[in-house]
């Protein structure tokens, strides 16, 4: 086996004493190494001079070789270390860390890893599609976390209630009380067209309601030939269709609806 190839194995088995054997043999530490190596070598690979020109924080939590939730403290030591020596936290040409943590299914775990190494001006890279994967994933942490790290105040603007309105419909549509919740905690605002948005998508009726009684405008929903349409072709059980039918029939004439 060759030397860098050898190497390279030590490092992704997490065996240090080998990779120390294979260096003192005349191995060379490339910095392609650190994205392979957990805690333990990211330690030895530092100490023994391993370069990191080319290496960023991001990529660091991107190609993290053990579940992130589980290790999160090993991960932030790991940072702390990297961040350190002088490694940044990412090149503005690569991908955000949130979107990296996606692939991981536990943004909130990147963000906060990254915050503890003073890391969180890259929310200033972060767009509303990584908002609307969080309203669509129920994953009201990562709300909560972009909230606090000023996100959600920065995307507002020209557009931002179309925006808005999409994220709550994408959480009505999963009928996800949570992040409905959690979007109306944080004050995000609903747009004219969120109830119509929310039908398009074949939202529950509970979410329906839910909008209804946290403020929706209805009055428009009910008189568009447009939302009676989409509710016909939207909502393929019977039961369901007539529900949602009937419960747009009554608003206008039922004000116990619009608690």
């Amino acid at each position: 086996m060759p030397p860098a190839e050898a190497m390279l194995y030590a490092v992704q088995s997490g065996h240090v004493p080998t990779a120390a054997w294979l260096h003192q043999a005349g191995c060379a530490l490339q910095s392609e190494l650190l994205y392979e190596a957990g805690l333990p070598m990211i330690r030895w690979l530092l100490e023994a001079g391993c370069p990191t020109c080319g290496v960023y924080l991001a990529q660091i939590v991107e190609y993290w070789p053990t579940d992130i939730p589980a290790d999160c403290e090993r991960l932030v030591e790991a940072l702390q270390l990297l961040a350190a020596a002088g490694v940044p936290a990412r090149d503005r040409r690569d991908i955000t860390p949130l979107a990296a943590a996606s692939y991981r299914e536990h943004p909130w775990h990147v963000w906060r890893a990254l915050q503890e190494v003073g890391a969180a001006f890259i929310a200033r890279d972060v767009t509303a599609a990584e908002v609307d994967e969080a309203a669509t994933t129920r994953c009201e942490a990562t709300l909560e976390a972009l909230a606090e790290l000023g996100v959600l105040s920065r995307l507002q603007g020209e557009g931002y209630i179309r925006k808005s309105t999409a994220w709550y419909a994408a959480a009505a549509q999963n009928g996800d009380r949570s992040t409905l919740d959690c979007l109306r905690r944080l004050g995000v605002p609903m747009g004219d067209g969120v109830l119509e948005a929310a039908v398009e998508r074949f939202a529950p009726l509970p979410a329906l309601r839910w909008l209804v009684e946290h403020g929706a405008p209805w009055q428009s929903a009910v008189r568009d030939s447009e939302v009676a349409k989409a509710v016909r072709e939207n909502y393929t059980r019977a039961a369901e269709q007539q529900e949602v039918e009937a419960w747009l029939r009554g608003l206008s004439g039922a004000p116990a609806e619009v608690a």
